[in-house]
């Protein structure tokens, strides 16, 4: 069960959908709802997270998972904290025993002005997208973008033209970032459209 896991993450590159209407079956009517001005990444993402709490936690996403105002998904009836991202080429999912914030972004050319905005002035030299990726996962976990000196925080760079990052408030052993490949998900969605 869920309950002993400390931490899961998941991350998929996106590809066709065969069967986009078992993806939407995995989902909550409030979220399909939301969906409906949105592409594929983020029903990549929302599938994602059915996967997770359905393989780690033996929860049903489409019953248990409610959205705040926002949007964030929570689980109002079990003590599990996810968190979503989805970039241009991957989304990230990560279901947590604790709070937890995550967030994904595709290596892509950025402005002058943006990275002197997410980097200050150090924007000649920092590594943009390892902050840019720390703030909003900060800012996932907080609801602000103070500068998160209060969390710990892992960086994650195996995913090919991307960096992602998780941060909470509990510190433990870096966890492991799965990589699915995008048939896993299509079959998992299959298996439980039938």
């Amino acid at each position: 069960m869920c309950y002993a896991v400390r931490m899961k993450i998941y991350c998929i590159p996106y590809a066709p959908i065969p069967n986009r209407a078992a993806f939407e079956a995995l989902l909550p009517p409030a979220r399909l709802a939301r969906l409906c001005g949105e592409g594929s990444a983020a029903l990549f993402a929302y599938a994602l997270l059915a996967f997770a709490l359905d393989r780690h936690c033996g929860i049903r996403a489409r019953e248990a998972v409610a959205y705040t105002e926002s949007g964030k998904p929570y689980l109002p009836k079990y003590p599990v904290h996810v968190s979503l991202s989805h970039g241009k080429t991957h989304a990230l999912c990560v279901v947590a025993a604790f709070p937890v914030g995550c967030d994904i972004e595709t290596h892509r050319a950025v402005s002058e002005q943006v990275r002197r905005r997410v980097l200050g002035e150090d924007s000649a030299t920092g590594d943009f997208f390892a902050r840019w990726v720390l703030r909003e996962s900060y800012m996932k976990l907080s609801g602000d973008f103070s500068d998160g000196q209060d969390v710990c925080s892992w960086l994650y760079h195996q995913v090919p033209g991307c960096t992602a990052a998780v941060v909470a408030y509990e510190a433990f052993e870096r966890p492991e970032l799965t990589v699915l490949s995008p048939e896993t998900l299509f079959s998992y969605t299959a298996e439980k459209w039938a």
